[in-house]
Parts: structure tokens; sequence; C-alpha cells
């Protein structure tokens, strides 16, 4: 009863949210409207999210029985003939003749995790063909040009430039170093473009088997049914396949934190098994190889399992204590001040910070005359406030003085606080301006697709080469209409699958707690709101993968599937 009444509350809670959400989205998109109809409206659809909520709660439990009573009748192929003991469910080849929903399930029981990277594979090398050479955007090609020995912005913002060293932590070391050194094999062999086309493949195979093992592993939870149904979303998801190999450190970086999740959810549900832990280790230690901003999630999520098995703190306390020390200390501390690698600039830090006090200078010009100028000016050294862009930081944080020290920041944030004290509100829309995009569903998922173009990587002027077949102008051309067309948009849509996660968690129907495998989406979710760019798909890619599985998890909680000992 008690877990009933909070629910209650949550749908209300997650209602009221929503109607923010919009209300936040007509503040930006919609500015024509007087303000109140502006909240009418956001008022009308937090009620219609408070009605849909009900009618999901029932219509999760109606489902539930249903799947149920077809495991019972053989019209579905049933939760026991994954192996599980204790269903009821009538084993394989026990219920008739015929394909039934559930018939996928059982074709990948033996090899089940190879079979399902063929799969993946096969599927994710057609892009790559497709898309040959395989360039792409998104800064690999600052990744490319510092191992070619070219002199990047990058670099340029770095605190510290050693001689003839163009390598930076801008991006992640390892990361820029192994994309480098397939563009220079390429090279040595013949032409860049054989290099590029051969990390797409490789990209795609690693992508595969991350995936593969996510989704094997949710084979071992989930009841057959929803299983089919989740891997023919990623079979048939046009999405996925172009992201596959077009996105190379994004792209990766989705699919690592996915199968951290997976031995989150291991640790936290089979917390005796110490083989979770060694790999949850070693998951955390990669993590921010590649991606900086990985170490950050890999603590907090390790300090959350810590709390909520508080049993066995000690195994976790390993598994946050190890990542900080191999990435941070042995390797920032040690190893890159060794190679005389310079650390990255500290701009993309400070994304929210320049972009609301442009957008305050934008709005009152008088603070150019207000002493507190001067020191936003030290730091951030714009000449032309009017460059300001409020969905992307670029334009205002790349002006970012490197030789910023630490009294010169100390300045700015008293400078910053002070005007922020005198235009609040100039504060407020920068920041709604600047995340939008990752929670209202007034505005279209950003940055899904890239159109391949020529890239010079070298001093010698090598070029990585645009797509070399027209047929995949119209590959990506049908992405386009299909991700943008608003009948269907909601299905490719960062800001949708935020709130059907949301809202499948708010549906749980165990402990809430049991969750906390996805609580590394969560954290991604929130790093993107301090992110440069405003609503980029790219950086919230983990939120899409891992949607169709809170979703699956949810329906499975209502179902009341036993669960097996080990996994």
């Amino acid at each position: 009863m008690k877990n009933e009444k909070l629910r209650k509350i949550q749908i209300v809670l997650t209602a009221a949210l929503y109607a923010l959400s919009c209300l936040a989205a007509y503040h930006c998109n919609q500015a024509k409207r007087e303000p109140i109809t502006r909240k009418a409206v956001a008022l009308f659809d937090g009620l219609l999210m408070l009605g849909t909520l009900i009618g999901a709660y029932y219509l999760v439990k109606w489902i539930a029985a249903a799947v149920r009573s077809a495991e019972r009748s053989g019209m579905i192929v049933g939760a026991g003939s994954g192996g599980r003991a204790g269903s009821q469910a009538p084993a394989k080849g026990k219920a008739g003749n015929g394909f039934k929903p559930g018939c996928l399930y059982t074709l990948f029981e033996g090899h089940g995790m190879l079979k399902i990277f063929l799969v993946l594979f096969g599927i994710g090398l057609f892009f790559a063909c497709a898309k040959y050479p395989g360039i792409e955007s998104g800064g690999i090609k600052y990744a490319y040009q510092q191992v070619m020995g070219m002199d990047t912005l990058v670099r340029d913002l770095a605190p510290v430039k050693y001689p003839g060293s163009y390598i930076t932590g801008h991006h992640p070391v390892v990361m820029t170093v192994l994309f480098g050194l397939f563009i220079k094999a390429g090279k040595a062999v013949g032409h860049i473009n054989w290099g590029s086309f051969a990390l797409s493949v490789v990209i795609c195979a690693l992508n595969s088997w991350g995936l593969a093992y996510v989704l094997h592993y949710f084979r071992r939870i989930l009841r057959p049914v929803y299983w089919d149904i989740v891997f023919l979303f990623f079979c048939l998801n046009p999405m996925f396949g172009s992201f596959n190999t077009f996105i190379f450190l994004d792209g990766l970086f989705a699919i690592a934190l996915a199968v951290f999740c997976c031995l989150v959810h291991r640790v936290y549900n089979y917390p005796e098994e110490p083989a979770g832990y060694r790999w949850l280790t070693v998951c955390g230690v990669v993590i921010p190889f590649i991606k900086n901003q990985g170490i950050y999630i890999v603590v907090l999520t390790a300090l959350a399992v810590m709390l909520l098995r508080r049993k066995y703190w000690k195994k976790m306390l390993v598994c946050l204590a190890v990542p900080v020390l191999v990435f941070n200390i042995l390797f920032e501390g040690i190893v890159m001040p060794a190679c005389r690698i310079a650390p990255g600039g500290k701009q993309e830090m400070y994304t929210v910070l320049c972009q609301t006090v442009a957008n305050a200078i934008g709005s009152h010009p008088e603070i150019l005359e207000s002493e507190e100028y001067e020191a936003v000016h030290k730091v951030f050294p714009v000449e032309d406030w009017s460059v300001y862009d409020r969905e992307l930081s670029d334009p205002i944080k790349f002006s970012y003085n490197p030789q910023t020290t630490s009294a010169d920041m100390k300045e700015f944030l008293k400078a910053w606080f002070k005007i922020g004290l005198r235009y609040p509100g100039s504060y407020v829309d920068a920041m709604i301006w600047q995340t939008y995009g990752y929670y209202s569903v007034d505005k279209a998922t950003t940055g899904w697709i890239w159109r391949g173009s020529d890239i010079v990587v070298s001093n010698e002027g090598d070029t990585i080469s645009g797509p070399r077949f027209r047929f995949n102008d119209k590959l990506i051309d049908f992405i386009v209409v299909v991700t943008n067309n608003f009948k269907q948009r909601w299905l490719f849509s960062i800001p949708y699958s935020m709130w059907m996660s949301l809202c499948s968690i708010v549906l749980y129907r165990r402990k809430q707690t049991e969750l906390v495998w996805y609580l590394p989406v969560v954290l991604q979710w929130l790093i993107c709101l301090l992110s440069p760019v405003n609503g980029c798909g790219r950086y919230a890619y983990v939120v899409y993968v891992m949607t169709p599985f809170i979703m699956a998890v949810c329906l499975e909680s209502a179902t009341g599937a036993v669960r097996s000992e080990k996994l």
C-alpha cells in the first residue's frame, strides 16, 4: 500500500515536470504567444501526461496479465523455455507448432552472444560499406590531425604546449592515438581512405559486440516476448545501423555505458558473485579512456551501489578506487606528462558560465561598463558578444584564455555571481535555451545524421574523402526523412526517450532501488545538460540505446517473471 501511494505521488510529479519541460520549449519556440497562453498550453500538456501515465499504469497491468495467460495457453513462447526455473509456462517444443512470439528468443540459446553479434555486425557492415570510406564529423578529424602532426584548435586551447608534440587530452588520448594510427596505416599501404574504412569496420565490430553482450544479458532477465521486441528494435532501426559506424567516439562510449549498466545490475542483484565485481572494475577502468567524463559516472554509480549494498561496500570501494587510480593518478598524472601530452583545455567545464554571462551581456549592454566586466573579459576576451549562440557554446567557449590563473578564475566567479544576482532572468533564459533539446519534445534531436566531406588531415595535404558511393546520399536521405517526419519523429528523439524511460521507472512494480543499474544513463543525461551543444543526439545516445531495455524491464516487473539464481 505504501508503494502504491508513493507511485501516485511520482505520477503527479512526473506530469508536473513534463508540463515544465513543455513550458520551457514554448518559451523558446513560441515567444510570440502571450505568457498566459504558453502557461495554459503547458498546463494542458501536463494534464495530458497525467492521463497518459494513469492509462499506462493500467495498460501495463493488462499486458502483463495477457502475456501470462498467453504463456499458459501456449499462444506465445513462455518464460520457462529459456531455462529459468520455477516458471509454469510450457517448455520449448511443447506449445504446438508454428512461429510464436518469443521464438526469436529460443534461436539464441546456444552461443547466443556470438549469434547476436553476427546479426548486428552484418547490419552495421552494410552501412560501413555504403559509407566508404567512413568519414564523419564530431571532432574526430582533430584526432586524425593530431597524430598526423598538424597543429589544431584543441592544441591552441591547451594550457601547456610541448614543442613537437601535437596530441592533447581534449579528446581521450588513447582514442586519439588509436584512430590516428588507423589513418597512418592507411597512408602506409596506399591511401588513408583505407585506414578510415578499416576503422569504421573495427568500430562497427566493437559496437556490435558490446550491444550483443547487453542483449544477451537482458535475455536472461526478460521474458521471451519482451526480448523479441527489443531485439527487433535494434535490428530494424535504421538509426542504430547508421550510428554503429558513423559516430566513432560517442557510439563507443554509449555502448560501453550500456555494458556498464548490465554489470551494475549484476553486482546489485547477485552481490555474492565475485566475477561481477571484477568485470565492473575492468569496465570502470575502460570507460574514462573512451570519454573523459566517464570517470564521474563510474565514481558516482559506484557510490550509489555502495550505499544501497552496504554489506558489500569493500568490494564496491575497489570498483571505485581502481578506475580513479589508473585514469586520474597514473595516466593523467604520470603517463601524459612523461609522454609530453598536453592536458585538455578547461573551456569545456565553463559552458554554463560563459553561456549565461554572454546572454546577460547581450540583453543588458550596460554590463560592458560595469566593474565586473573586466574580470569576465580577462577569462573570455570576446570582442563581439553578438557571436553568442543560444544553443551552441563554441563561439564563446573557444575564446577562453588558456593562460587564465586561479586568481583570475576566482575573480571571474565573483563577477559571474554578482551579474547573476543582478540579472537572474538572463541566466535562467540562457539555461533553458542551452538545455531544452534534451527534455522537451517540442524540439527534434539534432546531430543524428552526418554527411561525409573531404577533410585535410596532414600538412602534406592528405585528405580523407567523403562517401564514394552515390547510394550513400539516398541512404542518408531516407534516414533523414524517417527521423524528422513529424509522425514518427518521436521514435528517434532523445527527449521522448528520456520521458519514456522516466515513465517506465515510475511504473516499475518492484522496489525502485533495483533500478540503480540505470543510473549511468541518468548521469550521462545530466552531463548533457552541461554540454556545449543543445539537443545533440550523439551526446545522449546511451539514453536512446537503453530506453527499450528500461521499458521492457518495467513490463517484466508487472508480469512477475521468476529470475534465475545465477547469471
